[in-house]
């Protein structure tokens, strides 16, 4: 567990050096114009991602929604940026270094409710736990499991096994934190006091074992869903770890999947699938230039996060 300095608390965009330098003030237009009604195409009109500047962000891998603002993850800045609806930024956590709070590879973000935001960092191995004041209350050992294990409740000891690759993190409603282990391809779940309670996705899952997992998010009756990239879909879990239904991906596999209330959104390179009460997905494509990393429901819409933009998704 460790004590960290407190997340910057911003009025106006951060001028800050390295790679991303000059990047982040430019994201609060697209956040205005990714949230604002999309004007009526015409003869000639352009495509909705075709104003957004380039270069809004340097490595951008992550977007999420919490506590009534947006998150996106900037490798570039090894740091994570929060944004008003309204395009104000309002603290970045992390950024490069050895102190306290430092991020040196991020990759993902679960803001929960913004009062726990949960930081995955495959360059520390680690799970960083952020305050709603931007204090790192907690910094979680994510441990290198035998995929041998899995199915089996294993122990706090494992806390002392070599650190794995966090790649992806969700916390679950009871407190626990569910974390993809990219090195042997598995997802944890790590208990209220961090130790290992439970392996999914390993050979003893049978047809539910992962190939590639990208992503997570946990549904509020705690179900888990796994954006599984190698078998093309996303694996359900429900809260014991018994496999659930698979739901196939757009677009050749998801590379992310998140909750919004009832609704599950898979998302694809070139589409976002919105999974609701009803038994088909509402698929809305991409034609940007770029590829799709992550894409949020926000105001009703979908908002999509690209290497370097965020971008509006449908229309």
């Amino acid at each position: 567990m460790t004590a960290a300095r407190p997340a910057r608390r911003l009025t106006a965009p951060p001028r800050r050096g390295g790679a991303g330098a000059g990047r982040l003030p430019l994201a609060l237009a697209v956040v205005l114009a990714a949230c604002a009604p999309a004007p009526p195409a015409g003869p000639g009109a352009a495509a909705p991602d075709a104003a957004a500047p380039p270069g809004l962000f340097g490595d951008a891998r992550a977007l999420a929604v919490g506590g009534g603002a947006l998150w996106v993850v900037d490798g570039a800045e090894s740091a994570v940026v929060a944004l008003t609806p309204d395009g104000r930024v309002v603290g970045i956590l992390g950024g490069a270094g050895t102190g306290d709070g430092a991020l040196l590879d991020p990759t993902d973000v679960d803001p929960t409710n913004g009062q726990a935001v949960f930081v995955a960092d495959p360059g520390s191995g680690t799970v960083t736990h952020f305050t709603a004041t931007g204090r790192a209350a907690e910094t979680v050992a994510v441990p290198d499991v035998d995929p041998a294990r899995a199915g089996q409740a294993v122990g706090p000891a494992l806390r002392d096994l070599p650190r794995g690759r966090p790649t992806a993190v969700a916390a679950a409603p009871d407190g626990a934190l569910y974390v993809v282990e990219a090195g042997r391809g598995l997802v944890l779940r790590l208990n209220a006091q961090r130790g290992v309670e439970r392996v999914l996705g390993g050979p003893a899952a049978g047809g539910a074992a992962l190939r590639r997992p990208v992503g997570l998010a946990v549904g509020g009756d705690g179900t888990l869903y796994v954006a599984d990239r190698g078998r093309g879909g996303v694996q359900a879990f429900d809260p014991f770890g018994a496999p659930g239904r698979f739901l196939p991906a757009p677009d050749g596999g998801p590379v992310a999947v998140g909750v919004a209330g009832d609704s599950l959104v898979v998302v694809a390179p070139r589409a976002v699938a919105v999974w609701g009460r009803g038994g088909e997905p509402r698929v809305l494509p991409w034609d940007g230039a770029a590829p799709l990393v992550d894409a949020a429901l926000v105001g009703g819409g979908v908002v999509g996060l690209t290497r370097t933009a965020l971008v509006r998704v449908g229309g």
